[in-house]
């Protein structure tokens, strides 16, 4: 059985109940008086610190420390120096610690010619640009003539320049949100895989080639300069038939008729050239 509080208890209980509460009302402000006091010691660090580092930065931005004293660009050759310079907005009077890697290369990979940016910084006052430029495969019309290179990417065609690069036509091309125009990259991939290995086997073979057709999804249509002359080849197509393709323009460029269509993307096709006079002649090519 519960045993009962007397008067004495219950009388004893509620003074110390009043007296806890008594205190409890005088702790309150002082706890508060003191959060305020540190609050305030926290905040005049916190603002002397700012203004400390301002003052620190302030100074070194007047000293010659951590100046930027030379500047060196890499990787290009279209592209001066001067115009990367200018684009990327960093001189030798600007602090080394205000070059923003992020902003720089930003701001070069705006240039179309420009693929790859990497900036160096180092703290005795130099910056290294390195820059990795688009390499160009072909020229294409898109309601005018630009250069494009294996990624998909147009770039201006240089006023005043040749170029020994076909021209692709029937390139399917679409219209982002932002109204650019970019072309399908599947076709340009095999084209560029194409121009690439015919190039290998001979360097100067797109300065008799001058137009690539594209709208074949089976191959490619070569048209030859100068000559009413089609020729069928592969996206595909291995080193033995790009030599074929090397003979046919060799024959072509000594002036001996041919047809106005040669199909090489089989092995062991025939092809009629017709000479000067008499029968027509046959000629078995990949024997």
């Amino acid at each position: 059985m519960r045993k009962r509080k007397g008067a004495n208890s219950q009388r004893k209980y509620v003074q110390r109940k009043r007296q806890f509460a008594s205190r409890l009302r005088r702790l309150i402000p002082v706890t508060a008086a003191a959060g305020a006091v540190a609050l305030s010691i926290v905040a005049g660090t916190v603002y002397g610190g700012i203004a400390g580092y301002e003052k620190i930065i302030g100074a070194i931005d007047r000293s010659r420390l951590f100046t930027v004293r030379k500047i060196s660009v890499s990787g290009n050759e279209r592209i001066a120096v001067t115009k990367v310079l200018k684009r990327c907005g960093i001189t030798t009077s600007m602090k080394i610690y205000r070059v923003k890697k992020a902003t720089v290369a930003a701001a070069l990979l705006a240039d179309p010619w420009i693929e790859k940016v990497r900036c160096v910084r180092r703290w005795w006052g130099t910056v290294a640009l390195e820059i990795k430029e688009r390499i160009p495969i072909a020229l294409v019309a898109i309601g005018e003539v630009r250069l494009i290179d294996r990624s998909g990417v147009f770039m201006p065609v240089e006023p005043g320049k040749s170029y020994d690069l076909p021209l692709i036509s029937a390139l399917r091309t679409s219209v982002d949100g932002k109204g650019n125009r970019y072309p399908d990259s599947v076709s340009i991939a095999r084209a560029g895989r194409f121009i690439e290995r015919a190039c290998a086997v001979e360097k100067t073979i797109f300065r008799t080639i001058t137009q690539l057709d594209i709208s074949d999804t089976g191959g490619i249509r070569c048209m030859v300069a100068g000559r009413p002359v089609v020729i069928d080849i592969g996206y595909d197509a291995d080193a033995k038939q790009l030599r074929n393709v090397r003979y046919l323009l060799e024959r072509l460029a000594g002036g001996a008729p041919a047809a106005t269509r040669i199909d090489v993307r089989y092995q062991n096709l025939a092809f009629v050239c017709r000479e000067p006079s008499g029968p027509p002649h046959a000629r078995r090519v990949n024997d």
